[in-house]
């Protein structure tokens, strides 16, 4: 099974890239309002189903999925899985830890998922890890100290909301760099809008008997309408980062999304001051602000590569 290259086609690997990290660093809040009111699985089933149709129609119009599918063969299979399974998981557990913890904690922490993916760069694709990425992972872990620097009793107390949110979220960034990695190998004889629909039909059919599609009639209008708009922009946006990483190693990919959080931090500041019925301003002091860049800088060096 030969190794995914790039194409070195990088101006549009990072325009795809950004634009990946500004849906994400938008998606947190957006969940954060839908959690309020529909439980995770029934918000996942929506945002699968949706996303299946539209990808669905994608690959009508540009491929063949019947024969997309009969190209997966031995071992491509076992990724297939996998990456339904990571897809999946991550879906799940994010808007679940987003009921303890507010969106930019949760973005914070979803960091360690770039840690997992440059270590899985590393181990799999036999990208090169050197003492700056060392570096960088220190100064990750020092941000997220940071920015917790006003709860450490109940990090340490080893119960309670954050703590639980805290759990959620790292299964979940492990999820994601799994997927992430996989599809990466998967672009070899998939193309990206196949994938998609390939882990939105499963994850839809995997989702459904925990769900309660019927809740729905529960919802605002705005909060109907911003559920089916989380669908097709996540769609996306993960059809962006397929995207850019054919022209793009896994670091700098990783590099580029490392901002998302800050970009979490500026959507729930703006969002919070203009909904304040639905959502409520996070109070990150000094210290959080500092943390969360020093997050971001971490994540950028931890993805750091020379060239060859």
């Amino acid at each position: 099974m030969n190794r995914h290259t790039t194409s070195g086609r990088w101006g549009l690997g990072i325009s795809l890239a950004l634009f990946t990290t500004f849906i994400w660093g938008l998606i947190p809040v957006i969940l954060k309002v839908l959690i309020q009111s529909l439980d995770a699985y029934t918000i996942t089933f929506y945002r699968f189903f949706i996303a299946a149709v539209l990808s669905a129609a994608a690959v009508m119009y540009r491929s063949d999925f019947r024969s997309m599918i009969r190209g997966i063969r031995g071992m491509y299979w076992i990724l297939a899985l996998a990456a339904i399974l990571g897809f999946t998981g991550s879906y799940i557990l994010y808007p679940l830890a987003l009921a303890y913890v507010s969106p930019s904690v949760a973005q914070v922490l979803n960091q360690v998922s770039f840690i997992f993916m440059l270590v899985g760069g590393v181990v799999f694709f036999k990208e090169r890890l050197g003492f700056v990425q060392l570096i960088g992972g220190i100064v990750l872990f020092g941000g997220m100290a940071l920015f917790f620097n006003e709860r450490f009793d109940e990090l340490l107390s080893g119960s309670g909301a954050l703590y639980s949110g805290i759990l959620l979220i790292v299964a979940g960034a492990a999820c994601l760099a799994l997927y992430t990695l996989v599809q990466k190998q998967l672009l070899q004889i998939l193309p990206s809008e196949g994938i998609m629909l390939l882990v939105y039909l499963a994850g839809t059919a995997l989702i459904f008997p925990m769900s309660r599609p019927e809740r729905i009639v529960e919802l605002t209008a705005s909060q109907a309408g911003l559920l089916i708009l989380s669908a097709p922009v996540t769609l996306i946006a993960f059809v962006s980062l397929s995207e850019s990483l054919h022209h793009l190693e896994v670091n700098r990919v990783g590099m580029i999304l490392a901002i998302v959080p800050l970009a979490t931090v500026g959507a729930m500041a703006v969002c919070a001051a203009l909904f304040p019925d639905l959502l409520q301003q996070e109070g990150l002091n000094g210290l959080s602000i500092l943390g969360a860049v020093l997050v971001v800088v971490g994540v950028m060096m931890g993805s750091f590569r020379k060239s060859r």
